[in-house]
């Protein structure tokens, strides 16, 4: 299974590879969100996005958006240490299942797993 990871941290994009490649998952990562919609388009295998919400100049909510508009089946995890901040935001962002930073293997496969995912 393909996941693309959308993070501009470099500490957490490596713990996120290690983790998810552990679980079986193959990682493609980008660290904003221009690059992320054209891996999606170049990629329609990919199966879950983790996606940090703040990034440099476009903000995660426009991959969002664009994953919404697209129809898509792909999965969105968030990933971010601003998760009570963020539940205040947009409907959208409301809507998507999250994960806190710092957080544990067990977290991430739980989440992984919440989302329909065989882990």
């Amino acid at each position: 299974m393909r996941t693309l990871i959308v993070e501009d941290d470099l500490h957490t994009i490596e713990l996120l590879r290690f983790l998810l490649e552990k679980l079986g998952f193959e990682t493609v990562v980008t660290d904003n969100v221009v690059d992320a919609i054209a891996t999606l388009e170049r990629l329609p295998d990919l199966q879950l996005v983790i996606l940090d919400i703040l990034l440099p100049s476009l903000s995660g909510v426009e991959l969002l958006k664009y994953l919404q508009a697209q129809a898509s089946d792909v999965k969105v995890l968030i990933v971010s240490a601003h998760v009570g901040v963020l539940d205040k935001q947009d409907p959208l962002v409301q809507a998507t299942p999250k994960l806190a930073k710092p957080f544990r293997q067990e977290q991430l496969r739980a989440a992984i797993a919440e989302l329909g995912f065989d882990v």
